[in-house]
């Protein structure tokens, strides 16, 4: 059985088991943070900017969205996601979490530009260890146009100063050997 069959029935099993969310984690949110990529290719590592924010609907939806630009070599990298996520309580601290979401990557050179779209699904857990620290683990799967495709594991840590202020921690490894790195600050309504 692949990767995308696997991550769809772990999906349906989640949507299955339970319908309810742990109250410490906030499915609301905006967030910067200054992001650092260390590429597996041609370019140098390189300093970018993300913005990321959340919109819990209900119990168990949210919507969510990231944007990221960095500007390598006299090149503007533009990445955007748009998704509709789904959570369920695990367990009295951890949700379940599944998401389905749009992805749009676009290089500009020059005053050439090139977009390509496409599609990610992820699963993972979100667990909130004490009232000042919650860690996120997912893996997914994301599909864009030309046979460009990726597998990536992603961590983050929110380091929780108060019910509305944190700081955000991330790496995300791709399979193509990218590694994304970062942090920022993140405020939960």
């Amino acid at each position: 059985m692949n990767f995308k069959w696997s991550l769809a029935l772990l999906s349906l099993a989640a949507v299955t088991a339970h319908a309810q969310s742990t109250d410490d984690i906030s499915y609301t949110y905006l967030e910067a943070d200054a992001l650092y990529v260390f590429p597996d290719g041609p370019l140098d590592n390189e300093l970018g900017l993300g913005l990321q924010g959340s919109l819990g609907l209900g119990n168990t939806l949210y919507v969510f969205g990231e944007y990221s630009y960095f500007e390598p070599d006299d090149i503007d990298l533009d990445t955007f996601t748009f998704g509709l996520g789904a959570h369920f309580a695990i367990s009295s601290n951890t949700d379940f979490i599944a998401e389905g979401a749009y992805e749009r990557f676009s290089a500009d050179v020059d005053g050439f530009s090139s977009n390509l779209d496409g599609f990610s699904l992820a699963a993972g857990i979100r667990s909130s260890f004490s009232k000042h620290f919650e860690l996120t683990l997912k893996a997914g799967y994301a599909n864009l146009e030309d046979g460009v495709d990726n597998v990536f594991g992603r961590v983050n840590a929110l380091f929780k100063i108060n019910d509305t202020v944190g700081i955000n921690t991330l790496v995300q490894i791709n399979d193509d050997g990218d590694v994304l790195t970062g942090a920022g600050l993140r405020v939960s309504f």
